[in-house]
């Protein structure tokens, strides 16, 4: 158990993979007295009520937004506050907040237990859980298999002592032709986007224009339609003839592996706020690199392969140097004729330095929390090369924020 506790919350959505994480862990590591569930959707417990206008015109959730709340960030980094006008966003905000103090303030709750935040209303919860002394728990997925990550904004949380064995055991796999059972094959991939696309037109036509343009009701899901990462277009099923399967690395060489986006790990997980936007941050860091590397290898996120307009990779094939190398090769089977690794908060940066080559990190994330070592490189040499000597430390303190699963 991490901790007891007389009264725990969890947060559940309509995922039934996301509430069975959520629910197991509250079983298995928090001894609590009592649980109760809360959501946006009917049928729990508490009841997160976005479409009650109680706090539209409240001045003291005015004042609780301006004087504890971070507004600005709170909607820029929401994929669906930061499309809409301003004045719908607050409103949204002021919504959330007004539902997340009545259900926390002057109640029992000790323990918060959700997934990583991605959007707004989680992070409104979170916020007011925090400034109410409630301990929260995220709970994700992590690129080893046997591990959860705790972690609410992909920060690192020390939880617990790996033993020197685990420790042994990750880095053999991470130097041993390592896959992420989390990277999905060619076929499989093929196969979810037709899912995708079947899904997202008849998600576009129930949730979109029937609940929330005809109903106007405004859940989170419904609002989110528009905007969710997922295939628009049969057009995207083109996008396997802009990569390579033979790569000629010439001279200086980096890889930039991309990430899923839109979703939590660059709006919520960054520590630069203009990362929300990731594709413009991705073409401004490769526009650099090739100033400096004879070639810039592109590897596109498995899961992400059918979901980018083509324009994005035209977009990026413009950029001197740059090549796209075949998204379903493992990044161990690139190790080696790559000299170094440009990333964000990917699970690559691991890899890369366990078998000893330097990674150009773009911004702060959980592995440079965790290691006492990278913290200090980088504060000596912002923006360059790092690699890291002491492995076996690296990989405890990166695993001390994990549990067994």
């Amino acid at each position: 158990m991490l901790r007891q506790s007389r009264h725990t919350l969890i947060y559940v959505r309509r995922n039934k993979v996301f509430n069975d994480i959520v629910m197991r862990f509250s079983r298995d590591f928090i001894d609590s007295l009592k649980v109760t569930y809360v959501s946006e959707y009917f049928g729990k417990d508490v009841h997160i009520d976005i479409n009650d206008p109680s706090g539209d015109y409240c001045t003291a959730t005015e004042h609780y937004v301006e004087e504890s709340l971070d507004l600005e960030k709170i909607v820029f980094r929401d994929r669906v506050l930061r499309n809409m006008p301003f004045k719908d966003a607050v409103i949204l905000i002021k919504r959330s907040v007004y539902a997340a103090r009545k259900i926390l303030e002057n109640k029992s709750y000790d323990v918060l237990v959700t997934y990583p935040v991605d959007n707004y209303v989680q992070d409104i919860l979170c916020q007011v859980a925090r400034l109410n002394n409630i301990e929260i728990y995220g709970v994700s997925n992590f690129f080893i298999p046997g591990y959860k990550r705790i972690t609410t904004y992909g920060e690192h949380n020390a939880v617990r002592n790996p033993s020197e064995k685990e420790v042994d055991e990750v880095i053999f796999k991470l130097q041993d032709g390592f896959r992420s059972h989390m990277a999905i094959s060619r076929s499989r991939a093929v196969i979810w986007a037709i899912s995708r696309y079947f899904r997202n037109k008849a998600r576009y036509f129930i949730f979109h224009i029937f609940v929330r343009l005809i109903l106007g009701r405004k859940e989170y899901d419904f609002l989110a339609t528009p905007y969710v990462a997922t295939t628009r277009s049969l057009s995207c099923f083109l996008a396997l003839f802009f990569f390579k399967k033979k790569v000629e690395f010439k001279g200086k060489t980096i890889l930039v592996p991309l990430h899923y986006f839109p979703e939590a790990t660059l709006e919520y997980w960054s520590n630069s706020i203009l990362c929300a936007e990731f594709e413009n941050t991705l073409i401004t860091k490769l526009s650099e690199l090739c100033l400096s590397y004879d070639t810039v290898v592109v590897k596109d996120h498995p899961a992400m392969v059918f979901n980018h307009k083509l324009s994005f990779y035209r977009k990026l094939l413009k950029l001197k140097n740059v090549v796209l190398v075949d998204p379903f090769k493992s990044t161990s089977e690139l190790i080696g004729d790559i000299d170094s690794l440009c990333c964000w908060t990917g699970s690559a940066g691991v890899e890369f330095l366990i078998n000893d080559k330097p990674v150009l990190f773009c911004c702060d994330n959980y592995y440079i929390q965790a290691s006492a070592e990278l913290t200090e490189k980088l504060k000596g040499s912002p923006g360059q090369e790092v690699k890291i000597e002491d492995k076996r430390t690296f990989i405890k303190q990166i695993l001390s924020g994990t549990v067994p699963w």
